[in-house]
């Protein structure tokens, strides 16, 4: 199978689309082409990097899973902060995701047991911390 040529390739939503397949249902990516040697055709597409975050790199550049899945639906960029909803960085269900600005994606945390948002275990003090930025 031939390689997919990438040269002029320009990321739109129907671009997208001529690539790579989307499942909602999933939030998984799947090649439609064959983009290197190295990736068969109809492999998922992507890798897992630093804090769960997925990665796919398309025409020599990296983008975030989660907005590609939001372009992909949507037909545009978020305008605001992408939050998973339940606060999985590798489920991009387009269900899991919603806009959000900074604030709201912060206060989108796991709270400690007693409910107070914003605390940490400081492991070096061997207590409890907390911080507001």
């Amino acid at each position: 199978m031939k390689i997919f040529d990438f040269e002029g390739w320009e990321l739109t939503q129907d671009s997208l689309k001529d690539v790579l397949n989307y499942n909602s249902e999933t939030g998984k990516f799947h090649w439609l082409v064959k983009p290197s040697a190295r990736v068969a055709l109809g492999q998922r597409a992507g890798c897992l990097a630093v804090k769960g975050y997925r990665y796919i790199k398309i025409a020599g550049k990296s983008y975030q899973e989660h907005r590609l899945a939001w372009l992909y639906v949507y037909g545009e960029w978020p305008a605001l902060d992408l939050d998973f909803i339940n606060r999985d960085t590798a489920c991009n269900k387009i269900s899991n995701l919603r806009e959000a600005t900074k604030g709201q994606n912060a206060g989108n945390t796991v709270a400690r047991k007693d409910g107070l948002k914003g605390t940490h275990w400081h492991e070096k003090r061997k207590r409890w911390s907390s911080s507001i930025h």
